[in-house]
C-alpha cells in the first residue's frame, strides 16, 4: 500500500467532540508491566477535569529511560512546552512582580 496525503476530512473526529485536546494539560505516568516500563500520556480537560484521554505510547527496559522519554514527549505535546503545568492566576507569567 503505498503512502499517500490524507483529506481534510480525515481529522474531522477532532470535532466538537475533541475540541479541548487543543487546550489541555499533558502529564504522563509510568507504567511497569511484565519487566517492561510503560509510558503513558494523559490528556486533562482545563475545564472538566474528569474529562481525560489516556494513550499507552511505548515500552522501555529501564525506569530512567521511561522517564526521559516521557519528560520530552510531555514538553513536544503540551500547548506551552515552557511549562505545561497549568497556570492560576491569569497574571501568573508576569515578570514585573516581586
Amino acid at each position: 500500500m503505498a503512502d499517500k496525503t490524507g483529506n481534510k476530512k480525515d481529522l474531522d473526529f477532532l470535532g466538537e467532540q475533541a475540541a479541548w485536546l487543543k487546550d489541555c494539560v499533558v502529564t504522563h505516568k509510568i507504567k511497569e508491566e511484565k519487566g517492561r516500563y510503560w509510558v503513558v500520556m494523559v490528556f486533562t480537560d482545563r475545564n472538566d477535569p474528569m474529562k481525560k484521554l489516556v494513550r499507552p505510547i511505548n515500552d522501555y527496559h529501564s525506569r530512567q529511560k521511561a522517564e526521559w522519554h516521557a519528560n520530552i514527549l510531555q514538553r513536544q505535546i503540551s500547548a506551552d512546552p515552557r511549562d505545561p503545568r497549568p497556570k492560576e492566576e491569569p497574571n501568573a507569567d508576569d515578570i514585573r512582580r516581586n
